[in-house]
């Protein structure tokens, strides 16, 4: 598709049909399917996420001020709308995949869900997995150098390519694109580093502030992708485990190791089959210059 757009209008914008390409990873894995770039569902869902993440930017206000929900603010609109856009088309799908689910030939990560479901449903004891719950896991995963040669790059790949990889990590690093976890919230009373945690605090990792901690990153306001390698040129993976960007714990998202393959796999084919320029006379709409893609 790259080649195609490039071929057809020389020079273009990739965030378009890089998003679809993003997403239908995601479909194909969630749901055994990919949708065509006309498909109207597909692309409702595409234009919608978009314009969530113009109008709330990196912070949803009423994580911090919860009263801020019933006011009419465009962010607050715009994330309504997503989330009901994104639930129902995924709960379509898992509506689906009840219809047509057949045991003995599990097709995708949901019909692996329904499958865990029925398991213990047989067993006599409560479903770990309810409809809400499948609905709930598959929304999780939606919300991660010459050895190549000519053929199209691989997963397995990413075990040769340490500069690709330490590159990608500097990004994640050094943007910080999501600057804060999603909120949580605190079970009950807690003392942490003789702090204390009152029950039902909502609670935020600055994973910005970690990713540009002095006292783990030297010179950590440079873009330096060498600081993942050692002295031999291989990955630090020590230093990829401290890249805070898909959150922590139990509850860190379920799609990092999706996200990271997919990562890999788009840049390395972009950097295989274009050459990038710097084209001043190609303008985003927010003002700054795009890339040109030959």
């Amino acid at each position: 598709m790259f080649l195609e757009l490039s071929l057809e209008k020389g020079a273009f914008d990739p965030t378009g049909i890089t998003t679809c390409t993003v997403a239908n990873v995601v479909c194909t894995l969630c749901f055994g399917k990919r949708y065509e770039y006309n498909d109207e569902a597909f692309l409702s869902m595409i234009r919608i996420n978009a314009d969530f993440l113009k109008a709330t930017s990196v912070v949803n206000p009423a994580d911090f001020i919860p009263w801020f929900r019933y006011l009419p603010i465009p962010a607050m609109k715009a994330a309504q709308g997503f989330y009901e856009v994104l639930n129902n088309f995924i709960a379509q799908r898992v509506e689906e995949h009840y219809t047509t689910y057949d045991k003995n030939h599990l097709r995708d990560i949901t019909d692996a869900l329904i499958s865990i479901s029925n398991d213990k449903r047989n067993d006599g004891r409560a479903p770990p997995f309810s409809n809400d719950k499948i609905i709930s896991t598959v929304n999780d995963i939606f919300g991660a150098d010459g050895k190549i040669g000519l053929r199209s790059p691989r997963f397995d790949d990413r075990k040769d390519l340490h500069y690709t990889e330490a590159f990608i990590s500097e990004i994640l690093r050094h943007t910080s694109f999501i600057p804060f976890t999603i909120p949580h919230r605190a079970m009950k009373e807690t003392i942490l580093n003789g702090y204390l945690i009152p029950q039902d605090t909502c609670i935020f990792v600055n994973m910005y502030q970690v990713n540009h901690d002095e006292t783990l990153w030297e010179n950590a306001d440079l873009f330096r992708p060498e600081r993942f390698l050692n002295e031999n040129g291989k990955l630090d993976k020590s230093l990829i485990e401290k890249v805070l960007v898909f959150g922590m714990g139990i509850r860190k998202c379920l799609g990092e190791d999706m996200a990271r393959n997919e990562i890999f796999i788009i840049l390395t084919t972009i950097l295989q089959q274009l050459k990038l320029e710097k084209c001043l006379s190609i303008i985003h709409s927010a003002g700054y210059p795009l890339p040109k893609l030959l």
